[in-house]
């Protein structure tokens, strides 16, 4: 009887020559070699010129966000191909996660190993890459806070003719809020239910805002190319009471102890920082060049510490924060162009730890009270596009995360 060999072996090109064993091993050699490659393609290289927002995915077995091109080089390549991608909103927690400062409490730890500990080397890849900045590869004190957003607040309103650009806010013990709109030339009240209740018109673009440390119902605003501040009465609407002249146009503006501090540009286009009460009388004068280290060269914004016996300059122009008690000389001044860019809006919780708006790299620095680096809290992957007005109040911080929209964040410090 002839042998004959059945269809589904005879399709599957039966084989009668095995390879010898060194013949296998030359073929996983050159396996090995032909994907070894591969990996070069992988994040770790190649979104060190980008941005991190930049990422596609995350390889939870490189530990690496990936972009677009190495997240189909993962999945098209025998080394990676069951490598696990996570896109969509469990990147974003992977994000988060890589954010989060699980350090050994008591100690300081560098912020490099700590990036390591979090989520692998693409944790540290963020630090490094995003907008340029180094601050989250530095070393790190105790007391750094994680902002979790809980609700974007409506601020645009019915008389409002262009988006809403708030360079400052405000936030009085029962919970009224008053933002600053440049855009609109108004300043804006909201309630502790984030209700609105009223719009006070200016003449020009509000700067910048603050209340006084004594009175709860007073608010102070500065003017664009005003020679003075304005102090108004807030109830359940904004009253105008007067104007304080000032000789040179005021900047930013803080409650101290006594009264109300402004940084001023002189008519020799220098710039001081003027301590006064709140008709304006002079009780004391910060010039430039104050004890031969205080650089002010745009000294946009100002807070207060410590129920206003310091006061804090933020200065875009050297990119310095400097705090300087009232009564006495410099207490800290924090610059370091390689973390703190262009410095803006800046503010201080209870515990007067201060929060600093870069406006360059879209972050929110934190600073401690003795003006340590805590590491960036928010920045350009929480949406922060040229964030401008930021303002804290018990463990809730307020701000403004992209210039020219009609919303106010309202962020959880924990």
């Amino acid at each position: 009887m002839a042998f004959s060999v059945p269809l589904p072996v005879a399709s599957k090109g039966l084989r009668t020559d095995r390879p010898s064993l060194a013949q296998h091993k030359a073929y996983l050699q050159e396996r090995e070699d032909k994907f070894k490659a591969t990996t070069d393609l992988f994040c770790n290289k190649c979104l060190q010129k980008h941005l991190i927002r930049d990422a596609y995915g995350f390889c939870k077995v490189c530990m690496d966000f990936l972009c677009r091109q190495c997240v189909n080089a993962h999945e098209s390549t025998l080394f990676t191909l069951n490598h696990g991608i996570i896109v969509g909103a469990e990147l974003m927690e992977r994000y988060h996660h890589a954010m989060r400062k699980d350090k050994p409490k008591g100690k300081h730890v560098s912020r490099s190993h700590l990036d390591m500990v979090a989520d692998g080397r693409a944790s540290l890849q963020y630090f490094e890459a995003d907008k340029g900045t180094k601050a989250k590869s530095e070393d790190v004190a105790d007391g750094a806070f994680d902002a979790q957003l809980l609700k974007n607040l409506k601020i645009r309103v019915i008389s409002d003719t262009r988006k809403c650009f708030i360079c400052a806010c405000v936030v009085y013990n029962d919970g009224k809020i008053i933002v600053a709109d440049a855009n609109n030339k108004t300043l804006k009240l909201f309630n502790k239910h984030h209700n609105f209740l009223h719009t006070f018109h200016m003449k020009r673009e509000p700067w910048d805002i603050c209340r006084a440390v004594d009175y709860t119902t007073d608010l102070f605003a500065t003017e664009s190319q005003t020679n003075g501040f304005h102090q108004l009465k807030v109830t359940d609407e904004i009253r105008y009471m007067l104007t304080v002249k000032v000789k040179g146009e005021c900047f930013g503006i803080t409650d101290w102890k006594g009264g109300i501090a402004v940084s001023v540009k002189l008519e020799t286009k220098e710039f001081c920082i003027k301590l006064m009460d709140q008709f304006g009388n002079i009780h004391r004068v910060i010039p430039d060049g104050f004890e031969m280290q205080l650089q002010l060269r745009s000294p946009w914004y100002l807070a207060s510490l410590k129920k206003g016996r310091y006061i804090v300059i933020s200065d875009a122009g050297t990119g310095a924060v400097t705090c300087i008690a009232v009564e006495g000389g410099i207490k800290f001044m924090y610059k370091n162009r390689k973390e703190l860019k262009d410095p803006r809006n800046i503010a201080s919780d209870m515990d007067n730890n201060i929060f600093v708006v870069d406006y360059e790299t879209d972050t929110v620095h934190q600073l401690s009270p003795q003006g340590e680096d805590l590491g960036v809290i928010l920045c350009g992957r929480e949406g922060l596009v040229n964030p401008c007005g930021i303002a804290c109040h018990k463990e809730f911080l307020y701000i403004q995360a992209k210039m020219d929209s009609n919303f106010l964040n309202l962020y959880e410090l924990a």
